[in-house]
């Protein structure tokens, strides 16, 4: 019989020292803020810094020449310079301002979306990880279980009913940890995309927050996003961008003087200064707007940015506050099953029993299986509250809030990129 090979096992899985392969979580988070998707947007930051709004108060300047029926002699020359609208140059300064400040923010954005990506991969390769460790040692169990009703098939009170289904149980364990492995080998291979690394992917998890630690950032949470919720700041750029432009409109409209022009003529017939040079003023009527249509579609932006950023607002609250009376009710489910597994008679009978002398393996067997799938149910509860975690973590902006922090380590420890 295999028990005590099983026991052995298990206690050497949980009491397992740190490998020397093992990645450090917070190293693995850390190269979100070089991420390849950061490199595009690297490229425009980049640009607008060496760049400017560079809006005169002209918009352009025209040289211009007419020749009467070819004869050079009776050429005329003149310069016509076209001004930009009352408070264009202010509107465009504004524009460029805000387009810097959007950019960045769509920076922000997208390194908290790779971080975010990174605490879900390695929140799924722990699971994946302890999940099959304790699946495998289940399975040896199944293992054991077949063998003694396999012993006992020229008994009396032999059931082949009992062998199909320690047999079934069995096969389906067996797909299940095939399964697994499938999944774990997608996760390393997404994970080696970001950090490369050689052999089996495995986190140090020596420093791990713990549910306490969760409930207690839990508890530090409102529903209400704070104001450095980097998806609230997107949206609060976009509506900047959008009302800039809006004015840079409004003030291209206000142009009313459409051209200054000064001109020479070179008729040699024109002796005096006052005849030779000309000045030529045009003036715009302000009531005849060309432009109204543009602002509208300016206006009708601002309008829709508001609104966008009025729902994401209200959208995220609401999703907040559903996720933290979830959170509270897993808390309330893990305490529980941990309670139930400490304080339970599963754990007590196999003990008792290990120390009988003629004990039914099967019965060991049972209680052995009670304790492990009470252990499989802490694990899938573990898993969804850390899932959870992430996600108030996402939705309050706390993921990537300056200076960045492992919110898996139990010291929250500071991220160095």
């Amino acid at each position: 019989m295999k028990t005590p090979a099983i026991l052995l096992l298990v206690l050497l899985l949980w009491c397992r020292p740190v490998a020397a392969g093992e990645i450090s979580i917070g190293s693995f988070l850390a190269t979100a803020t070089t991420d390849y998707l950061l490199d595009h947007q690297k490229e425009k930051i980049d640009f607008l810094g060496s760049s400017s709004s560079n809006t005169p108060y002209i918009d352009r300047i025209e040289l211009r020449t007419e020749t009467d029926e070819f004869r050079l002699s009776q050429q005329r020359y003149s310069v016509r310079v076209y001004p930009n609208g009352w408070g264009a140059t202010a509107s465009g300064r504004k524009v460029f301002e805000a387009t810097k400040a959007y950019t960045e923010s769509e920076r922000d954005l997208l390194v908290h979306e790779a971080l975010k990506k990174r605490y879900t991969l390695v929140n799924d390769m722990l699971h994946a990880r302890r999940l099959s460790a304790l699946k495998e040692t289940l399975l040896l169990l199944y293992d054991d279980r077949v063998t003694v009703l396999k012993q006992r098939m020229q008994t009396v009170d032999f059931d082949v009913n009992d062998l199909i289904r320690a047999e079934d149980d069995y096969a389906n364990l067996q797909l299940e940890l095939i399964e697994l492995e499938s999944r774990t080998a997608t996760l390393e291979d997404i994970i080696r995309d970001y950090f490369p690394a050689e052999g089996p992917v495995v986190f140090d998890a020596k420093n791990l927050a713990g549910i306490a630690t969760i409930t207690e950032i839990l508890n530090q949470s409102t529903s209400a996003p704070g104001g450095a919720n980097v998806h609230l700041q997107n949206a609060a750029a976009r509506v900047a961008l959008a009302r800039n432009r809006l004015e840079l409109e409004e003030s291209e409209n206000r142009k009313y003087i459409s051209f200054l022009e000064g001109a020479y003529d070179s008729d040699e017939q024109r002796h005096n200064a006052d005849e030779v040079f000309t000045v030529q003023l045009g003036i715009r009527f302000p009531f005849i707007n060309s432009g109204r249509l543009d602002i509208n579609r300016r206006k009708l932006d601002v309008l829709e940015e508001k609104a966008r950023c009025e729902e994401q607002k209200r959208m995220l609250s609401e999703r907040i506050t559903v996720i933290m009376r979830t959170l509270k009710r897993q808390c309330r489910q893990h305490d529980y099953i941990r309670q139930q597994q400490e304080e339970g008679t599963a754990k007590a009978a196999l003990q008792q029993y290990m120390r009988m002398a003629g004990a039914d393996p099967l019965v060991l067997l049972d209680l052995r299986d009670s304790i492990l799938e009470r252990d499989v149910s802490l694990e899938k509860i573990r898993y969804e509250i850390c899932t959870g975690y992430v996600d108030l973590l996402d939705r309050t902006g706390r993921l990537s809030a300056k200076p960045l922090v492992n919110f898996m380590s139990a010291d929250l420890e500071t991220l160095v990129p």
